[in-house]
């Protein structure tokens, strides 16, 4: 059955299409029992599961003091406990709509779709009301002076009442834009904030609409700074910064005299001497034009820090959400540098086509930069960015079993389907709020991810980042088709034996800069047993000289230093012993340009099942497209959530059956597996299981998506 004629039935009913399918071992009279209290990473809550005779789990968040302990496993690859954060689960939607509607029970007015939330369980919405002048709409209008007040009472109503239904607000900025025409009806100069192109025009859009303004300039700053204040004191929970400054006009290449005066002041500090100003896009290949793009991205890191400091004196728990684009070039500095929350837009532009090409590498690389938050993504427009339903209900799906979350318009047209499938995704997360509140990935094969080698090494520059530039999501994309859970490692946050000895194999795809440390890391990991897997044309060749931009030529092959081999096409597919561990090197691993259409190399498939990789997880399936798996797991490893995605399939989600072999570590017993699908009923999915010595098989059909639960003693 299609999901699109399963899921077509009213809002009412919606819930009904949920299932819990659950198979116990012995009597079905069970025993309420409390289970251990769990570490939490994050030393103020820790969660206690309860399990009660009826069968549904009770979280309790209770407030302690103490610091989580660290538990050093005793084999690599094999973990038994893992380092959960506890965190805010956003079922969330956007709704830019600005579609009026009286507030339910009450004689005022909204302008964004409180109803449908409540119905769809949405507890985090992203608005951009109307600013009006003199009582009328100005659409556009942003920035405009003493105007900006005017939304605290036009919104108060209706915040109040988001609120109280448990609602997370937050409202839009068009950043960088500066609609001309609306700045003209407030009588407020546009050009006073514009970025200057390096012959000294006004940075436009080729209609005359639209100007850019410059991030550096201390009066357009000055005006964000005072919307965002507005919007703290109005009582929205935080503020969305669309159009990243560095995505229109001149881009990076502003030369007004801000520009000028600060980047002159910052070249010497860093290098001694000042360095002209770029007037081309940056070319990261180059050690000045990297320094130039870097102080670019630190000063408005640095601006957005200090806004949301200032507005969190007002509401503590107030942010400030940059968007960036799905696979732009900085979401990684980002984070590393501060910034806890942010927002990605797919769009035309942004080289993934959802439902076709995996988005799960997106909330894997995420998580491994900041385990503490969700990644926020985005669709604001359905009709152009996803298109047909099944890509939006795909990355949908996507990003919870990712750990994540997906906004999408709630104005979106088939508004049963829409309602429904998110309705029922959310109740499902409704009833084991642990699954995404308080767990943490149980995959043991990681993937080594660099920002600064992408953008040096291998797309060199600042645009969007490709399949084809993209070494880790290729090695994703492999993974993903394969039905192998994975996690990421981000190389800038100097992993450390502890952060790899839970992954029975680390791979290494085209990575140019290892950093000493962590080649001391990776030469004792392999030692004390773990498998590393090295694909491309480089590994190691630099490491960081002096700061952030500065490489050096490393004067030795590690490959070498650990094989006695030369890393070349000859010694491609061999594996060689290195201590108690081993390693590899494979020279072409993925082929393609996009996920979609990707081949993965015959000897990578094989490297794989030479390194175990499916040890943990084994999915055997015959379904159209593909079966892509995360794996998640509570504290102290006695209940893991194994999540099962049908994808690349063109919206044919025929429910059959798979059957999955996941190891069950040494010691722990299975006591109940139950299974949970938005568009599955109960008597289709048919879920059966059985555990013989360390191995669990489970046997179930599945559709779109699939939560099981495993849990243990």
């Amino acid at each position: 059955m299609k999901i699109s004629k399963l899921l077509f039935v009213s809002a009412v009913l919606a819930a009904s299409v949920l299932c819990l399918v659950s198979c116990e071992k012995g009597t079905s009279e069970q025993t309420a029992e409390s289970e251990k209290t769990l570490d939490e990473v994050s030393s103020e809550y820790i969660t206690s599961a309860i399990e009660d005779t009826t069968g549904e789990f009770i979280t309790t968040a209770l407030e302690v003091t103490t610091e989580a302990q660290t538990v050093k496993e005793e084999k690599v690859g094999h973990a038994l406990t893992y380092k959960v954060y506890h965190k805010t689960c956003y079922n969330a939607a956007l709704d830019w709509n600005r579609q009026q509607q009286q507030i339910e029970g009450t004689s005022d007015y909204a302008w964004w779709n409180i109803t449908g939330c409540q119905k769809m369980k949405i507890n985090f919405l992203n608005v951009f009301p109307n600013y009006r002048l003199n009582g009328t709409s100005i659409t556009g209008a942003s920035l405009m002076g003493d105007n900006q007040k005017d939304i605290v009472q036009y919104t108060a109503p209706a915040l109040e009442a988001s609120h109280k239904s448990g609602i997370t607000m937050v409202t839009s900025l068009p950043m960088c834009l500066l609609r001309t025409a609306a700045y003209e009806q407030f009588k407020i100069d546009w050009k006073q904030y514009s970025s200057v192109k390096a012959n000294g025009d006004y940075s436009m859009s080729a209609d005359g609409a639209t100007a850019y303004a410059c991030i550096n300039n201390p009066l357009f700053q000055q005006q964000v700074r005072k919307a965002t204040l507005v919007a703290a004191e109005g009582g929205f929970d935080g503020m969305f910064y669309d159009a990243n400054p560095y995505a229109y006009g001149v881009k990076f290449n502003c030369c007004c005299k801000y520009c000028r005066e600060e980047w002159a002041a910052y070249s010497k500090e860093k290098t001694g001497a000042e360095i002209p100003i770029l007037t081309t896009e940056p070319n990261l290949s180059k050690e000045n034009e990297r320094l130039f793009w870097q102080w670019r991205l630190d000063n408005y890191i640095d601006f957005v820090l200090d806004v949301q400091k200032e507005c969190q004196k007002i509401n503590p728990d107030f942010s400030v959400w940059p968007n960036l684009g799905i696979n732009g070039t900085t979401q990684c500095y980002y984070t590393l540098k501060g910034m806890q929350d942010l927002m990605c837009e797919y769009g035309t532009n942004t080289v993934v086509e959802p439902g076709h090409d995996s988005t799960l590498y997106f909330f894997r690389q995420y998580e491994a930069e900041n385990p503490e938050k969700q990644l926020m993504t985005q669709f604001n427009a359905i009709s152009s960015q996803a298109s047909p339903d099944y890509k939006w209900y795909t990355a949908y799906v996507e990003a919870i079993a990712g750990n994540g979350a997906l906004m999408v318009p709630t104005s979106t047209k088939g508004t049963l389907t829409f309602f429904n499938v998110i309705d029922a995704c959310n109740t499902i997360k409704e009833n084991d709020p642990e699954a995404f509140t308080d767990s943490a990935s149980a995959a043991n094969v990681a993937v080594l991810y660099s920002w600064q080698n992408i953008n040096a090494f291998t797309l060199k520059s600042t645009g969007t980042l490709s399949f084809a530039y993209n070494p880790s999501r290729k090695v994703a994309g492999a993974l993903s088709g394969v039905g192998i859970p994975y996690d990421y490692i981000i190389a800038e946050k100097n992993p450390t034996l502890e952060d790899l000895y839970k992954y029975s194999s680390i791979i290494i795809p085209d990575q140019y800069i290892i950093e000493k440390d962590f080649e001391a890391v990776l030469t004792e990991y392999l030692n004390a047993g773990g498998q590393v897997l090295i694909l491309g044309s480089a590994f190691g060749d630099y490491y960081t000289e002096t700061y952030a931009v500065k490489y050096a030529k490393r004067g030795y092959s590690i490959f070498e230093k650990w094989t006695g081999k030369k890393l070349a096409s000859d010694v491609s597919g061999a594996v060689f012993e290195v201590g108690k561990g081993k390693v590899e090197y494979i020279k072409n691993y993925v082929a393609g340009l996009s996920d979609k259409v990707a081949v993965t190399n015959d000897v990578f498939l094989k490297a794989m099942e030479d390194f175990n990789m499916y040890e943990l997880v084994r999915v055997t399936e015959d379904i159209a497209g593909k079966v892509e798996t995360t794996l998640r797991s509570d504290a102290d490893g006695s209940r893991w959530w194994l999540h099962l995605i049908t994808y690349n399939s063109a919206g044919v989600y025929d429910n059959k059956p798979v059957t999955v072999t996941v190891t069950i570590p040494e010691g722990q017993t299975v006591s109940a597996v139950t299974g949970v699908s938005p568009t599955v009923s109960a008597s289709e999915m048919q879920l059966s299981w059985k555990q013989e010595d360390d191995k669990l098989t489970i046997s179930a059909v599945i559709g779109l998506w699939t939560m099981i639960r495993i849990d243990k003693k």
